[in-house]
């Protein structure tokens, strides 16, 4: 073995150079050195003791609070540095300069700096980043137990914004600090994420319970107003989902009350809505920025709400207050039922060759504005045909100058379509089709029905001719018939 005096301080004392030691050996130690033309002799016995392998404290369990304005999520802070010197008193004067065996200089040019190794894993997620302890390039936000060069080792679990994906995550966390004399030095820890409590609750002006399932219904915007004679267009896109639903917060009464503006912006709370993809088939129904498109036949639609909180899903946000999960908009048709005032009768006594009907002229379709007695605006033109049976706008008759319903700007009405005819004795409602064979026609494309008497006998029994339409447009497909009786 050998000793070599190399430095001396009036506080300190004399610094000697030992190599050549082996660790659990007694020895008689003697040096000499001049110091300042004195010669000096420096005589002792020592036990050079081994450190340990390692030490490590671990951090309480512990929950990470948000940080908005650090984007962190972050623990309580705990001081180590004395349970670490408790396995090293041997080693140490205190725990102070333990503390400060991490930074401090060492003979042979060693960095004045442990290394740091940060390791945090949540599910199948394993974070790994490699750092000086003390380095101006060591990201402050970085996902780690951070350990403070304090003199007393605080250390805190920390997660960043970007390392949280859902409010459940679970973070297990060790930090390994290697200074320069080579004793590991690890502190671990495990935390959960917590997401402040906030939550989303029905405005009652939008949003009613009925049967027990929280709903919506579409109004339709009719422009320019729904009692307008001179509708120039209906839509049902740009439905706002956002105005169904506020944000809450529980008071110190533990009340839920809403959030202020000001809080949801710094605190970046945010709603998001779609339609799960779980739903039944909706063509024509999207959700698109939060709003809602509704030119599809189902009668609702399931929205599934969340609330995120700087990007992360607050995972009962629509269950804390009341169970939204089964909430549903339920769809809005402009378009009421088609309607025949009365059976027309067609007299056949005046002995005509044929007796001809238009269903136009007797067939209704209207919308379901306020109007004619709350009956709404006729929409088919009762002197066209089925060629092209809608009304033109004309300032009075409910629509603009020049404005069709079957615009997609209005109600995207298809052609109405003749789907079946029946032909029946009046008194019985037996077919007669068969005894009559091709004297009663219906003309599927103008919609013309047509007796012909050709054959100069006399009808003995009235005759009921009932032919079933249907109309197809964004919402429905409706069906409609309209009836005759040939009079015999």
């Amino acid at each position: 073995m050998k000793v070599v005096p190399v430095a001396y301080d009036a506080d300190e004392g004399y610094t000697l150079r030992v190599s050549g030691y082996t660790f659990g050996k007694r020895y008689a130690v003697e040096a000499s050195s001049e110091f300042e033309n004195v010669q000096v002799t420096i005589a002792f016995e020592a036990e050079f003791v081994a450190l340990p392998e390692k030490i490590e404290v671990t951090l309480p369990d512990a929950t990470l609070a948000y940080d908005a304005t650090e984007e962190l999520f972050v623990a309580e802070k705990n001081s180590v540095v004395d349970e670490l010197f408790e396995q090293v008193k041997d080693h140490f004067t205190d725990a102070a300069e333990l503390a400060t065996s991490l930074t401090r200089p060492y003979y042979g040019g060693s960095p004045n700096s442990a290394n740091a190794f940060y390791k945090a894993v949540c599910g199948d997620r394993t974070l790994e980043k490699n750092h000086w302890f003390l380095d101006g390039s060591n990201p402050a936000t970085i996902t780690r137990i951070a350990v403070a060069n304090d003199g007393k080792m605080t250390s805190h679990m920390q997660v960043n914004r970007a390392d949280v994906e859902t409010d459940a995550d679970v973070f297990a966390f060790e930090t390994k600090l290697v200074p320069n004399y080579g004793l590991p030095i690890y502190v671990k820890g495990e935390a959960r994420v917590e997401i402040p409590a906030y939550a989303a609750q029905h405005v009652d002006a939008w949003v009613y319970n009925a049967d027990g399932k929280w709903q919506s219904d579409v109004k339709g915007l009719w422009s320019p107003s729904f009692g307008s004679s001179a509708l120039t267009g209906f839509s049902v896109a740009d439905i706002d989902l956002e105005s169904a639903f506020t944000i809450v917060k529980k008071d110190a009464q533990g009340v839920w009350v809403p959030v202020s503006d000001d809080e949801i912006a710094a605190q970046k709370l945010v709603f998001a809505y779609e339609i799960p993809a779980t739903a039944p088939a909706h063509d024509g129904i999207e959700i698109a920025g939060n709003k809602l498109s509704y030119y599809g036949r189902n009668e609702s639609v399931p929205v599934v709400g969340t609330l995120s909180i700087d990007g992360i899903v607050i995972g009962n946000a629509f269950t804390a207050v009341n169970d939204y999960t089964s909430y549903e908009v339920n769809k809005f048709d402009p378009i009421r039922s088609f309607t025949q005032s009365e059976t027309v009768e067609i007299p056949t006594r005046t002995a005509e060759a044929t007796y001809t009907k238009n269903i136009c002229e007797v067939l209704s379709l209207r919308d379901m504005r306020d109007a004619d007695d709350m009956k709404g605006f006729e929409l088919i033109d009762h002197d066209a045909t089925l060629a092209d049976p809608w009304i033109t706008g004309d300032d009075t008759n409910g629509f603009a100058t020049g404005v069709r319903p079957n615009s997609d700007k209005v109600f995207g009405l298809e052609a109405i379509r003749i789907v079946s005819f029946s032909v029946t004795y009046a008194d019985n409602g037996f077919d007669a089709s068969a005894a009559l064979g091709d004297r009663v026609t219906v003309d599927e494309t103008t919609g013309r029905i047509t007796f012909s008497n050709l054959n100069n006998l006399s009808l003995q029994k009235d005759v009921d001719v009932t032919v079933n339409v249907e109309v197809a447009y964004p919402w429905a497909v409706k069906s409609g018939k309209v009836t005759y009786k040939i009079l015999k």
